[in-house]
């Protein structure tokens, strides 16, 4: 009776160190790291919003048309996420550009170069983008993202890491 006790505190414990992790917003194997960014720390005017279309139910962005055309909107989202296998990963966002003058973020992770991530002639949908030109070389461990606003009226639902070697498309809301 005692061993059966046991393995259910055990499991009981389980589910509740699992339940914490997924809330953090970031889940992760050793080839693929998903992260919810409105899990994240913020700075204004860097916001949360509730949209049924994103994958947790909300994103991550800034209003639209709160900073003159062409200055920059501020605002930062900061992650923190682990890596199980070091290597080189490309970064996909699941983002919706509200106009043609808000369709791009900064990625950063940890300390490296600011990296525009956006496209042009996709407004007013949800899709998944890959930033082009760059991939991260992370060591395992812990990282920092941040996803800096510029340009207002951008919204980003989630990003994933994907080790090059994993060669996966995200798609849908889950990516």
């Amino acid at each position: 009776m005692t061993h059966h006790r046991t393995l259910k505190v055990l499991g009981l414990l389980s589910a509740v160190c699992l339940a914490a992790f997924l809330a953090m917003g970031v889940v992760a194997d050793s080839k693929r790291i998903d992260i919810e960014p409105e899990t994240g720390l913020l700075k204004a005017p860097m916001k949360v919003y509730k949209s049924d279309a994103a994958s947790g139910g909300k994103c991550v962005g800034t209003a639209d048309k709160i900073v003159p055309q062409g200055q920059e909107c501020g605002g930062t989202v900061k992650v923190t996420f682990t890596v199980a296998t070091s290597g080189s990963y490309i970064f996909w966002g699941r983002a919706k550009w509200l106009d043609d003058c808000g369709d791009s973020f900064y990625v950063q992770i940890d300390e490296g170069q600011k990296r525009v991530f956006g496209e042009h002639g996709t407004e007013g949908q949800w899709k998944w983008f890959k930033l082009t030109g760059a991939k991260f070389n992370l060591s395992a461990g812990t990282h920092t993202l941040y996803i800096h606003g510029r340009e207002d009226g951008a919204l980003l639902d989630k990003v994933i890491l994907l080790h090059e070697s994993n060669g996966y498309v995200p798609q849908g809301k889950s990516g």
